[in-house]
């Protein structure tokens, strides 16, 4: 079953940006901030949802989800699906800006993350 959040249309997707740069899962720590993941592999269309301790741990001991699943990791400046507004000062040295489709529903807790990576 799947549980939508936000705004629904009838599409299944929408538009989402994000700012900043793709990181190896090897380069993060669980005390990490602002890590988002990307994975291809969990509903119709990409999923986004914020790197927790709870996951960090789960990938660290299944490390062979991240290529099963195609999950790539974002330190993360700024990201939505809306107007994102950046202070010049808070931009680094260098930084890439993500454009991409991501499915209207993303897992919101680690149950769900791990429901989803067992297709549950």
């Amino acid at each position: 079953m799947k549980i939508r959040r936000g705004f629904v249309s009838n599409s299944s997707s929408s538009s989402f940006v994000i700012v900043g740069n793709e990181i190896e899962f090897s380069k993060i720590k669980a005390t990490d901030k602002n890590i988002e993941m990307l994975a291809d592999e969990l509903a119709e269309n990409t999923v986004c949802m914020t790197m927790t301790k709870e996951i960090f741990e789960y990938l660290k001991n299944n490390p062979d989800v991240i290529n099963e699943k195609n999950i790539r990791f974002y330190e993360v400046i700024a990201s939505g699906n809306e107007e994102i507004e950046i202070k010049k000062k808070d931009l680094p040295e260098k930084f890439k800006v993500y454009s991409l489709e991501i499915d209207q529903w993303s897992p919101e807790t680690f149950k769900e993350f791990e429901n989803a990576v067992k297709g549950e």
